[in-house]
């Protein structure tokens, strides 16, 4: 086989070779082979160890110091952009290993100009020249090394963009296929020369930095170590470690460079980094509620994420084109709370499209804690977004897609939810904005639409969306709730309400994204703005209460605070039970500084008492531990109003949950005795609270009508208070304090205020008739009194103690005390029962009837004495309680203004009339009295003696018009219960007796009066009677005399017949004497006297009359024949 000249290949340059230093295969060689190559390897071993020798005088002697440093001063300005100025500081040459001559430039500047700062400077720059080639006169760079090299991108991009103040031209998407392929015209470029270069370059970099600029993803990218090598062929690797704000991680690569001659064959960079740290470092802390996370200096540990860059470019095919960039964080969490993590995983891989020139994210899985998702993401510039003025970026629209997606929550109870998202909008990076024009997004529970944008300027970065929702479930709605907004909102929707739909609801969300101001501990709170309108939904109140379900309301939240309105539904409860909910809020506060989110709850409950009874038996009522009832026991309705005031985050050891139920009560009762009473027909309110239960109700105690007013103490500060008003009636009255009837009757209300078996009562007495039975006195109905005593009950026993009767001129203090038989005793210390009394009266029992003492300085008597004559009246056959009395009395008021003095009284009654009555005393005029009462009925007797018969007369509101006098009656009983027997007054006087006047004035039918008849003036002014006797009959409601007499130096009268009757009529006939002291010396005549005086009382002269009618005003009828028929005779003309 015979092969052309030029056929041979060196096998390195073959593709079998690999790039490895050795060839392919290996062959052994034949022991003559093996010298050969032995003294071959030798020499050359000599060889190069004589150049380099040889090398190293030369360098020392300086002869290669000069074109080194020329060699190397022309490579680095051949690197250097255009317009820029390189400045080489000190210089050094020396021989360095592997074997070269090293040219070391100190203090190294890159400025755009000779007179411009420097953009960029070197501590140490070295070029490493290929010796050999130096002695041949073909110099190479065989490598670079670099150390303390520091760049300001800053001054760059002012240069880039024309000067300090001149405006850049914002990079758009748009252009990076025109800057791609600048980069690798730059690359090819610099390839050419080195990577293509006999015998390859080696590189060093180590401790440089580029200093990016605060406020952006990374402010300095540092160079700890960086070494690379490329071979003759274009094919470079390098590897080292760089620093991102000094986080360590490993970088490797590839770079391929086609030769100049092969312009069509494509250019490659291949980048790894291993642990980058993830672009946005602030991310895993964006939406921590702690506000330490947000501090300027906050740490920030860095997510490690594997990154690659692949570049691949094409220059005849743009579409062959490559601009990918994958990154898979490693370990990222949001910290959502203290305690609070979710984590997130997933995969970025970002493509740039040179045809279509969009940045497109390939759809990847992701996962945030429990929820997955498949995301694309694609990107390109903004047609209607122009860039703010001065902007390093141009706005770029972007359409975001989430597929294949479930919802899970990690504090969710719900079953996780498909969904599908999508959202369109502008990236705006100048402007640090990222605005959502439309967001969309559908799932098994419904729809929502949203709008917004999050804006992340270094002050005040912030959040700010709108989400509108349309007929969605509500456990769509907890999946869908983003967790960091509205945080107590949300953690009471998740654990309280389940169930039903959301029939529209409205997120106006405005949350930032920083919880402090920068430099300041002024805290920067959210302004986010909920509005739900859930129906069918199950509502937990608070604690342990049993749910409202099938409610409909509304959720809102707005300055921090969260509501829930509860506008209908029911309460089931464990028994079977149920009760109405409605007009319900709950009010959620924001977090106070030691971390308690508290609450407020006010719910209407209306349902039967047994109802409501089981309800408040659950914490955080607990209402049974404050008494215990059973539920069963209740019976009524109840509409009440349960307030609530408690902290959600509090725990058991946390405060205790205040609270109050403000209850309607209408036909309550209770089966069982409340302190012993029976408790029916309650009607009212009641408040209970922690402290103490109020009490404002009308109903039944035992029965009886009652309005009760109490404080029941639960708390040792609270005192006990009881006000009970009961409404009695005589019925009611006898149930309650038996044997009051002898003093009380009618309607009367009494308030009670007290505990236990003592009460401090109020009896208002205006409507009720207040009666002292044993002296005859009474308070009418409608005269306003009240009574206040001090009750004390013990069994059947009660005591009104200190007690106080006040109602205009009347009152009384004392003690009364009823036992199951009646009243017991009654002590009155003082008693006044009109104006100016001033007594004492003891009431107590004896046997089956009742003892009266009275004593006092004064008294008026007139009631006292309307009673004697009406129980003088009575027939004592008709039963009641027997009563003595016994009175000793200074002054004794009675009528027409006359008073008694030492006036001593003994009375008893019995049988229901006065048995024995006896009354001694001293008129105002000094002259004694007294009467005797014995006995009743048919054996009754009764004597009275006055020697001021005017005066008795006037006391007893007998006859008013009477002076002086004796008078003397005794009286005897007779059946049906009469009295009758002579009654005698002598020695008195009559002083302006109106009938007296009208007898002697008035004219009969046609006829004189009497004064007429006997033809003279009668003055009846005073006319005065030397005696006055008859028969009289008193009989009950009448008085009637007989064989009357009355006679005095002037005038006398015979008088008979009904002074007057039941119906207060008068019938009485008699015969007139005027001159009777004269007149009557007929009838003193012997035989003719019978004649002349017609009798022994009567005279010669006299006129009949009869007076009949109204006993006030009655008619008189005059006969004016009978003043001239004499004695005997005239009789023939008296009235029958």
């Amino acid at each position: 086989m015979k092969f052309e000249r030029d056929a041979g290949r060196r096998l390195r340059t073959l593709p079998s070779h690999g790039g490895r230093r050795k060839g392919p295969v290996h062959a052994p060689l034949l022991p003559p082979v093996r010298r050969l190559a032995r003294r071959t390897i030798g020499f050359s071993v000599v060889a190069v160890v004589a150049v380099v020798l040889l090398a190293a005088m030369l360098a020392a002697s300086g002869l290669l110091a000069g074109p080194a440093q020329r060699m190397a001063g022309e490579t680095l300005q051949r690197m250097v952009p255009e317009g820029f100025a390189l400045t080489l500081g000190n210089t050094d040459v020396r021989l360095s290993w592997p074997p070269s001559v090293a040219v070391t430039f100190d203090d190294v500047s890159l400025a755009p100009g000779p007179q411009a700062d420097p953009v960029a400077t070197v501590g140490r720059l070295s070029v490493q020249i290929d010796p050999v080639g130096l002695v041949r006169d073909n110099p190479r760079v065989a490598g670079i090394a670099v150390k303390g090299v520091h760049i300001d991108r800053a001054a760059m991009a002012a240069f880039n963009a024309g000067g300090d103040e001149a405006p850049g031209v914002p990079f758009a998407l748009s252009e990076v296929p025109e800057r791609f392929d600048a980069l690798f015209a730059a690359m090819r470029r610099w390839g050419a020369i080195h990577l293509h270069q006999e015998g390859g370059l080696r590189l060093n970099i180590a401790d440089s930095t580029l200093v990016l600029g605060e406020g952006g993803m990374v402010s300095t990218l540092s160079v700890e170590r960086l070494t690379g090598r490329a071979d003759a062929r274009g094919n470079a690797v390098f590897e080292g470690e760089i620093a991102f704000d000094g986080s360590i991680s490993a970088v490797s690569g590839e770079l391929n460079v086609p030769r100049a001659d092969q312009p069509s064959e494509p250019a490659q960079l291949l980048v790894t980094v291993d642990a980058m740290p993830f672009p946005w470092r602030r991310l895993p802390t964006l939406f921590s509620e702690v506000a330490a996370d947000h501090e300027p200096g906050a740490e920030r540990p860095p997510v490690p994420t594997e990154t690659v860059l692949e570049l691949v470019h094409t220059p005849r095919d743009s579409a062959a084109n490559v601009l990918r960039a994958t990154l898979a964080p490693q370990d990222l969490t949001l910290k959502l709370g203290a305690d609070d993590f979710v984590p997130l995983g997933g995969r970025i891989v970002a493509d740039y499209g040179f045809e279509d020139r969009v940045l497109s994210v390939e759809p990847r899985q992701w996962s945030l804690g429990r929820s997955t998702f498949e995301l694309s993401v694609r990107m390109r510039d903004a047609v209607d977004a122009a860039p703010a003025p001065g902007a390093a970026f141009a706005p770029l629209e972007f359409d975001a897609i989430a597929n294949r997606g479930r919802l899970s929550p990690a504090d969710s109870p719900e079953q996780s939810l498909r969904f599908a998202a999508r959202a369109r909008g502008i990236v705006d990076p100048a402007e640090r904005l990222v605005r959502f024009t439309d967001m969309q997004m559908q799932s098994d529970a419904g729809g929502a639409s949203a709008e917004g944008q999050m804006s992340f300027y270094a002050a005040a970065p912030s959040a700010v969306f709108k989400m509108d929702i349309e007929d969605m479930s509500v456990a769509g709605l907890k999946q869908f709730w983003p967790a960091p907004v509205a945080r107590g909102a949300r953690r009471w929707v998740l654990d309280n309400l389940a169930g039903g739909r959301v029939v529209s609801g409205r997120f106006d969300i405005v949350e930032p994204l920083r919880r402090r101001l920068p430099g300041t501990n002024q805290r920067v709170l959210g302004d986010t703005e909920i509005a739900l309108e859930v129906e069918g939904v199950r509502f937990d109140i608070a604690g342990d209460l049993p749910p409202v379900r099938d409610a409909v309301g509304r959720i809102e939240h707005s300055d921090q605070t969260t509501r829930m309105l509860l506008r209908s539904g029911t309460v089931f409860l464990p028994s079977g039970r149920t009760a109405e909910a409605s007009d319900g809020v709950m009010v959620i506060q924001p977090e106070d500084e030691n971390g308690l989110v508290g609450a407020d709850v006010s719910v209407r409950v209306r349902g039967t008492a047994a109802a409501l009874g089981e309800i408040i038996a659950y914490r955080p009522i607990n209402a049974m531990q404050y008494r215990a009832y059973d539920p069963d026991d209740l019976s009524g309705n109840v509409d009440a109003q349960i307030a609530i005031g408690l902290f959600l985050n509090g725990g058991e050891d946390g405060p205790r949950p205040d609270w109050t139920v403000d209850m309607d009560l209408s036909d309550a009762a209770i089966a069982e005795p409340v302190d012993g009473s029976l408790l029916t027909g309650l009607n009212g309110a009641v408040s209970v609270t922690p402290a103490r239960a109020e009490l404002d109700l009308t109903g039944a105690i035992d029965g009886l009508p009652a309005e009760i007013a109490m404080t029941i103490p639960f708390a040792s500060d609270v005192e006990a208070a009881r006000s009970i008003t009961l409404r009695l009636d005589d019925a009611s009255r006898e149930t309650f304090a038996p044997g009051l009837d002898v003093l009380l009757r009618g309607p009367t209300p009494l308030e009670m205020e007290g505990t236990g078996a003592a009460f401090d009562v109020s009896a208002d007495l205006t409507s009720a008739e207040l009666l002292l039975p044993w002296i005859g006195w009474s308070k009418g109905a409608g005269v306003g009194a009240r009574a206040n005593f001090h009750l004390l009950l013990d069994g059947e026993t009660a005591v009104l103690d200190a007690f106080s009767l006040t109602g205009g001129p009347f009152g009384a203090e004392g003690r009364i005390a009823v036992d199951g038989k009646g009243l017991s005793q009654a002590r009155f210390g003082s008693l006044r029962l009109n104006e100016g009394d001033s007594v004492s009266v003891d009431v107590r029992r004896e046997g089956a009837g009742y003892a009266v003492d009275v004593e006092g300085q004064a008294v008026d008597a007139r009631a006292l004495i309307r009673h004697v004559r009406r129980q003088m009246q009575q027939s004592g056959e008709g039963g009641g309680t027997p009563v003595t009395v016994s009175a000793s009395l200074g002054t004794v008021r009675g009528f027409r203004g006359v008073e008694m003095r030492d006036v001593r009284t003994e009375l008893s009654i019995r049988d229901g009339g006065v048995e024995n009555l006896s009354i001694t005393g001293t008129s105002d005029t000094g002259m004694p009295f007294s009467v005797a009462i014995r006995g009743q009925g048919a054996g009754r007797r009764v004597r009275i003696e006055a020697l001021d018969a005017g005066g008795f007369l006037r006391f007893l509101d007998l006859y008013g018009q009477i002076r002086g006098g004796v008078l003397n009656a005794s009286l005897a009983g007779a059946p049906g219960g009469q009295l009758s027997g002579p009654v005698q007054m002598t020695g008195f006087s009559v002083f302006d007796e109106p009938k007296l006047s009208q007898l002697v004035s008035t004219r009969g039918d046609g006829t004189a009066s009497l004064s007429e008849a006997v033809r003279r003036d009668i003055d009846t002014r005073e006319v005065v009677f030397d005696v006055a006797q008859a028969n009289a009959v008193f009989a009950p409601g009448g008085l009637s005399i007989g064989q009357g007499i009355v006679r005095g130096p002037m005038v006398g009268f015979a008088l008979q017949g009904q002074v007057y009757d039941r119906d207060g009529e008068m019938r009485m006939t008699g015969t007139f004497m005027p001159a009777y002291g004269v007149n009557s010396l007929f009838s003193e005549i012997p035989i003719l006297g019978l004649f002349l005086g017609n009798g022994r009382e009567r005279g010669l002269i006299g006129v009949t009359f009869k007076l009949e009618g109204s006993f006030e005003r009655p008619q008189i009828t005059v006969n004016p024949l009978s003043v001239i028929a004499p004695g005997l005779f005239r009789s023939i003309f008296e009235f029958r």
